[in-house]
C-alpha cells in the first residue's frame, strides 16, 4: 500500500493499482481546540489545534482573561466560539464617598468606605439645680464621632436627597459625675448620665 498526496491510498493487485480515498477517524476536538482540514503538507484528515483569541496583537488561550487598560472596571475573556468577550466587574453597591476615603480593590475598579466612626473622649461642664442650690462639675465622657458610608445609603426621592447612615453610639453604660455646691464646695452629690462605650453606623 503506499498514499498518494496524503489522501489517495492505493494497493496493488494481480489485475492493476487500486485507489481509493484515505478513511479519516473522527478528531474528536477538545473544547478549547479547533478541527482544521488539510492544507497541503499537512495530515489529510486534518487534526486540532488549541483556539486562540487575538487581543492588542496578542494571542491568548481559552479562559484566559485580559484586564482593559482604559477601563479598570472590564475585562475581555478568550472563549472557543466567540472570541474575546467583554466582562464587566460586578461591584456591589457602592456609597457616594470623597476620594480620599475610598478603598478600592487591586484592579482600582469596586471600592468600599473608609469608616471612621469611633470613641472619642471629651470633658464636659454639667451645670444643674437641685433644690434651687447650683451645682456644677467636669467629667470625662465618650461620644461617637466620625463619618459613615455604607450599604444603608438610600435615595429619598420626595426630598431629592442621599440619607445615609450616623455613627451613634452601638452600647452606653451609666457613669456617674460628682458635682459640687457652687454656693458650698463641701456639699456634694453624684450625677448619672450617659457614656458611649461602643460606636457604629446606623441608619438615620
Amino acid at each position: 500500500m503506499w498514499s498518494v498526496s496524503g489522501c489517495t491510498e492505493c494497493t496493488c493487485s494481480t489485475t492493476g493499482s487500486v485507489c481509493k480515498p484515505a478513511q479519516c477517524n473522527d478528531l474528536n476536538c477538545a473544547s478549547n481546540e479547533r478541527q482544521v482540514l488539510y492544507r497541503p503538507e499537512s495530515s489529510c484528515c486534518g487534526y486540532c489545534e488549541p483556539v486562540t483569541c487575538l487581543y492588542n496583537n496578542n494571542a491568548y488561550q481559552v479562559g484566559d482573561m485580559v484586564r482593559d487598560s482604559n477601563n479598570p472596571c472590564l475585562s475581555h475573556k478568550c472563549t472557543a466560539t466567540s472570541g474575546m468577550v467583554p466582562e464587566y466587574d460586578d461591584c456591589p453597591f457602592q456609597a457616594p464617598c470623597p476620594e480620599n476615603l475610598r478603598i478600592y480593590d487591586q484592579n482600582r475598579c469596586c471600592y468600599t468606605c473608609n469608616n471612621t466612626c469611633a470613641l472619642q473622649t471629651k470633658n464636659c461642664t454639667f451645670k444643674v439645680s437641685y433644690n434651687n442650690q447650683p451645682f456644677t462639675g467636669t467629667c470625662e465622657v465618650q461620644i461617637c464621632v466620625g463619618t459613615c458610608y455604607g450599604n444603608g445609603w438610600t435615595i429619598n426621592s420626595s426630598a431629592g436627597l442621599l440619607q445615609g447612615n450616623c455613627c451613634k453610639p452601638k452600647n452606653i453604660t451609666l457613669a456617674t459625675c460628682t458635682l459640687t455646691n457652687t454656693n458650698n464646695t463641701k456639699v456634694t452629690r453624684p450625677y448619672p448620665y450617659n457614656i458611649a462605650t461602643s460606636c457604629a453606623c446606623q441608619t438615620a
